[in-house]
Formats: structure tokens, sequence, C-alpha cells
């Protein structure tokens, strides 16, 4: 009778953890804290107070990490962020001007 040796197993593969993006929001002369709270509460479901933390900190930091999540997820916010309607509330002296965002790559 003949033995038959099974390859040896390895260990459990883990699976592997899909990465990470971070939606950054930008800041720009223009855009009211009115339309920026009014979107990233619409869009991100937070609160009133957050979006307004956030919106300071673009203004003061130029740049804010809105969220962080698969690569799906942040182009999704991305997206519905960049095709929010132009903000009302500009200056009536300059173009409608929308928020920008974009993504990178979270560190882990």
């Amino acid at each position: 009778m003949q033995t038959i040796t099974l390859p040896k197993q390895n260990k459990k593969r883990k699976p592997k953890k899909e990465p990470k993006f971070n939606v950054v929001l930008w800041n720009n002369d223009y855009t009211t804290f009115e339309y920026v709270i009014r979107i990233l509460v619409s869009i991100l479901g937070i609160s009133v107070e957050q979006a307004f933390r956030f919106a300071l900190e673009v203004h003061n930091t130029e740049q804010a990490i809105i969220f962080t999540g698969t690569l799906s997820q942040a182009e999704l916010i991305k997206d519905k962020i960049l095709g929010y309607a132009p903000d009302p509330y500009s200056p009536s002296n300059c173009e409608p001007t929308r928020l920008i965002a974009s993504l990178q790559k979270a560190t882990d």
C-alpha cells in the first residue's frame, strides 16, 4: 500500500485588509461656513456641531480629513461633495463656488 503525503497546510491566512482612504476637504476663500456645514450634515449625517468643527479646521489649517473608509466609500463621499450645488451664499462678486475634496491613502 502506498502512503500519500499531503502538503503541509499553511497557517490560517488572515483576510487581507482593504486599504483605507481619507476624504480631504480643502479650503477656498469664497465658500461660506453655512454651506460647508449644510453639505457635511447632509452627506455625512453628522451633527451641526461636528460639521462646524470640520469647517473651522478647514478654515484654520487649509484642509481637514472628514472621512476615512474603503476606497469605494471614500469615492462616493468625495463625488457627492463635488457634485453638490454651488454655494448660494457666496459673495455676489465671485463665481459660484463648490467645495474641493480629494482622496488620499490613509496611513495605518
